[in-house]
Order: structure tokens, then C-alpha cells, then sequence
């Protein structure tokens, strides 16, 4: 399996059990460098949001809205 897929199997899994923002922003972020797009990124915690529901959705969300304005400044 491609290194970014388990980054993309591993942001599901911490949205879902509701871990901690830097976790997921951190798993975001090597996801981006082993070449995640944001459409992928976005797509993962699309997936995530019947299994999982809104607050798995919004966690998985914020964590990719935090690394889009982290990479901004």
C-alpha cells in the first residue's frame, strides 16, 4: 500500500476516535509530502462522514482547514 494511502487510512481513523487536532494535522501534513493532494484530503473525510457523522466530518475538516492556513503564512 502507498505510504500516503495509510496516511489517508490513519486521518480517518484519528478523525473518527476524535483525536487530538495536531495529530491530525501532523498525519495531514506527511500526507501532503509523500504527494496527498487537498482534493484527495478533502475526499478521505468525505468518506468519513456517513460512518462516522458530523463530528468526525468537522474534526477531520478543521484539521485540513488548520494546515491550509499554517501553509498560507
Amino acid at each position: 500500500m502507498p505510504a500516503k494511502v495509510r496516511e489517508f487510512v490513519t486521518i480517518a481513523l484519528l478523525a473518527f476516535r476524535g483525536a487530538e487536532q495536531s495529530g491530525l494535522v501532523t498525519h495531514r501534513r506527511r500526507a501532503m509530502r509523500l504527494g496527498a493532494t487537498r482534493e484527495e484530503l478533502v475526499e478521505v473525510i468525505e468518506a468519513c462522514l456517513v460512518p462516522g457523522g458530523a463530528p468526525t466530518f468537522h474534526r477531520g475538516l478543521s484539521a485540513l482547514m488548520q494546515v491550509d492556513g499554517s501553509d498560507r503564512r
